[in-house]
């Protein structure tokens, strides 16, 4: 996973998802039940999906390692706040801010908390909060 995020943060999408799809497999194919690697995985893919444009795809993937993360972790995980956050942006590009506007608050109020206001993750949902603002 590092190196299909590394990929992702360089923009180079189509290694990322290549990446990130080999994991998955790996993963699933080690591991008879869902788990927090596989819904970094999925949660990975899914962002790097988005950002490709494939949402049909995409929304289904995060989901899946968001529902993961959610049965296994506090509320108040960063992690559980991050994938709120992708979720958030998939939805988001597809028009659909009603749904997202509340994940983007939960996921900012939790990594301002835990992350602070530097962490490139908050600053991504500070982000993503601020262009929806500016569409209204």
């Amino acid at each position: 996973n590092s190196l299909a995020t590394l990929l992702h943060e360089q923009n180079k999408l189509p290694e990322a998802e290549q990446t990130f799809r080999q994991g998955l497999a790996i993963y699933q194919a080690a591991f008879s039940r869902p788990n927090q690697h596989v819904a970094t995985t999925q949660l990975g893919l899914g962002d790097v999906l988005t950002a490709r444009g494939r949402l049909a795809e995409a929304e289904p993937l995060i989901r899946a390692g968001y529902q993961i993360y959610s049965d296994s972790m506090p509320p108040e995980h960063w992690q559980l706040a991050r994938a709120k956050s992708i979720l958030a942006a998939c939805l988001l590009v597809q028009n659909r801010a009603d749904e997202a506007k509340p994940l983007l608050e939960q996921s900012l109020a939790v990594l301002q908390k835990s992350r602070g206001a530097d962490d490139k993750h908050t600053r991504r949902v500070q982000q993503l909060l601020e262009s929806l603002q500016g569409k209204r």
